[in-house]
């Protein structure tokens, strides 16, 4: 019994070695974080809304549709894709120029920082412009805009020379919750 409490204290002892010796390699690469993580790229997340196509083909065409030439990698991430641009401008360029569609599916994108979980992103929500037609001349005010387009999403803004011209054609920027269904009314 003697023996059977030595051999587990000198195990303890061994165990508890590595513990501070592992907890000294970590102090020293928490002091080394800031070169460890210093990357220069800029990064996007992205989701298909619907059956996910084969990576091969996506990571060819993605940067064709996007007109993006070099600089673009793409990786694979379970039901995500993670978006690596050398260039912050066209980061920012493909994030912010509109719908993306990949086979009749749209592809909803979010910002990440590389870092953390890709899935973690919220890849939930939409922005886009939205036409409205076939108001009379009165609804064609803010007000109005907005209760039409509250009643699609999350109105952002409205098209400002559109208002102002009274144009037949009004624009509203929306934020739509893609697990939403969506109605469409025409007439």
């Amino acid at each position: 019994m003697a023996s059977a409490i030595a051999s587990l204290s000198s195990s303890f002892q061994a165990a508890s070695s590595n513990l501070l010796l592992s907890n000294s390699s970590r102090l020293k690469i928490g002091i080394e974080r800031g070169a460890a993580t210093k990357d220069d790229h800029s990064y996007l997340v992205g989701r298909l809304l619907g059956p996910k196509d084969r990576f091969p083909g996506f990571k060819g065409t993605i940067s064709t549709i996007w007109r993006v030439k070099k600089g673009l990698s793409v990786s694979d991430a379970g039901d995500h894709y993670v978006f690596q641009f050398d260039r912050v401008s066209v980061r920012n360029q493909v994030f912010h120029g509109g719908l993306c569609h990949y086979k009749n599916t749209m592809l909803v994108l979010g910002e990440y920082d590389g870092r953390g979980d890709p899935a973690a992103v919220p890849l939930n929500l939409l922005e886009t412009w939205v036409d409205v037609q076939g108001l009379r001349h009165l609804l064609r005010n803010p007000m109005a805009l907005r209760m039409v387009g509250t009643g699609l999403g999350r109105v952002i803004r409205f098209d400002p020379q559109a208002l102002k011209r009274k144009e037949e054609i009004q624009r509203i920027r929306l934020e739509f919750d893609v697990r939403r269904r969506i109605r469409v009314w025409q007439g």
